[in-house]
């Protein structure tokens, strides 16, 4: 089903007003709300068919488990207390996991049983259900997106569409499942204000990385390298030509220096009586990094062939 912009979303854009690329992350208005229900409805179905309604109710089993809650309403039909608390009654943080567990129950594992089956009510395949969603998120300028299975949080709709997508896109190829792993971690951590963690993961991932492809590339490794040593390796192995190496910025300094220094700095040590505070800018500039690092990477991987 393809989703049509209504006149007054088309005429936000003709003005200019929907390019405000500032998000909201904490403040979900009420007609998002319904928006999300809706869409369970529709790649669900309304619960009349013993398919669907089984696969609400093990959908509330997993809610509740992870909000602590014995059930959400017992007064009422599975669908329609999920679709009220949505609606009315979850914290900010509370409906982000809701819709964390749903989408990745609904597409990673029901997938298209219920799309498929006649007389479900379902009308809407999983895939389509996360477009819509993302295109929710986007239309009420929600700072969240639903990719590859996790509720990740963005800062910039340029840098997301232009870095953290290409990075995921990536880091899915046979061969990078370790990094994918710890960089959708670091997003985790960052949706839960995790930011010590997620500058860790963060780099976790650029690690990780550069270990895959020297694996691939059969160069030797002792397991103990530091990130400055896997830098070393990949340019002694020509896969980033040495101009680069003072290039704009210095590509070395950036790789080699950048990530290694603020997790030092933040999170990779003990840290004293005083807790250290990570400011929320440093944690977005860690993702960033990190992915502009491993789009670079592997890239050039691919240029440098067999």
């Amino acid at each position: 089903m393809t989703i049509r912009k209504t006149f007054s979303q088309r005429e936000r854009i003709r003005l200019g007003h929907a390019q405000n690329d500032v998000f909201q992350y904490d403040s979900f208005p009420e007609a998002f709300r319904n928006q999300v229900g809706h869409i369970l409805y529709e790649a669900l179905g309304s619960g009349g068919h013993s398919l669907s309604a089984t696969t609400w109710q093990r959908l509330e089993q997993r809610i509740c488990k992870e909000l602590g809650y014995s059930s959400l309403d017992p007064r009422k039909p599975v669908q329609q207390a999920l679709y009220d608390f949505i609606v009315f009654h979850a914290s900010p943080a509370q409906l982000l996991d809701i819709i964390d567990v749903a989408f990745y129950y609904l597409t990673h594992e029901i997938g298209s049983a219920l799309f498929d089956e006649p007389n479900t009510g379902a009308i809407v395949a999983p895939e389509k259900a996360v477009e819509d969603l993302n295109y929710r998120f986007k239309q009420h300028l929600l700072g969240y997106a639903f990719e590859n299975g996790e509720l990740l949080r963005i800062d910039s709709k340029l840098i997301h569409a232009e870095v953290i997508k290409p990075a995921l896109a990536l880091l899915k190829e046979p061969g990078f499942e370790g990094p994918l792993d710890e960089f959708l971690q670091a997003f985790q951590h960052h949706r839960h204000a995790e930011n010590k963690e997620a500058i860790n993961s963060a780099l976790k991932a650029f690690e990780s990385t550069m270990k895959c492809i020297c694996a691939q590339r059969g160069w030797p490794l002792d397991g103990k390298e530091t990130a400055s040593r896997l830098v070393d390796i990949l340019f002694q192995n020509k896969l980033v030509p040495d101009y680069l190496q003072t290039g704009i910025g210095g590509v070395r300094s950036t790789l080699d220096g950048a990530l290694n220094t603020l997790r030092n700095r933040t999170s990779g040590h003990g840290q004293g009586s005083t807790p250290a505070d990570v400011p929320e800018h440093f944690v977005s500039y860690a993702l960033h990094l990190a992915a502009a690092n491993i789009v670079f990477l592997i890239r050039s991987n691919k240029a440098m062939g067999a």
